[in-house]
């Protein structure tokens, strides 16, 4: 990931995890452009999480890393589908569309 920022690639950390929880993780990480997150009104996973990357950078305008069932939505809109440390059984469910694993 610091390869990537370090070439000037744009790196958005999608998560639905808590907004004040990603802001602060990102802050330390210190490579994130922006932080997409869920909020107590809004659960920022699977589907809706596709639907705000898509909104942002179109079908298929982004990658996309990720490591569970909840992240096939996001993937199917993606431009490239990264997997990061798979959950049991999801290298079998998505089959072939990997781009890049990291196990």
């Amino acid at each position: 990931m610091t390869g990537e920022h370090a070439r000037g690639r744009t790196l958005v950390l999608a998560t639905a995890s808590d907004g004040l929880i990603a802001e602060q993780i990102a802050g330390y990480v210190g490579l994130f452009s922006d932080v997409l997150a869920s909020d107590r009104s809004f659960n920022l996973r699977g589907r809706k999480k596709a639907e705000s990357l898509v909104s942002r950078f179109g079908e298929g305008g982004f990658a996309y890393a990720g490591n569970s069932k909840h992240d096939i939505d996001v993937w199917k809109h993606s431009g490239e589908v990264i997997v990061v440390n798979p959950e049991r059984g999801l290298l079998t469910r998505i089959g072939d569309e990997a781009d890049i694993i990291f196990e």
